[in-house]
């Protein structure tokens, strides 16, 4: 449950909204900055989780069947 991808974009994704609205907060941008930074920060965090996500999957190797 730890790889699952939904856990992760949403983790990424709020971080990635922090980060634009700090930014956005630093720079005194008008209200189109202002969406464009909590958009762009957004779409960061979830491509970071995805790309987490997808390598960590990859390496899992599938347990033997023991009987």
């Amino acid at each position: 449950m730890t790889l699952h991808p939904g856990l992760w974009v949403v983790e990424f994704t709020n971080f990635g909204i922090v980060l634009g609205v700090v930014w956005n907060m630093t720079e005194k941008s008008g209200w189109g900055g202002s969406i464009a930074s909590v958009l762009v920060g957004y779409a960061v965090g979830a491509t970071l989780a995805l790309l987490a996500t997808r390598s960590a999957k990859e390496e899992l190797a599938a347990a033997p069947d023991v009987a």
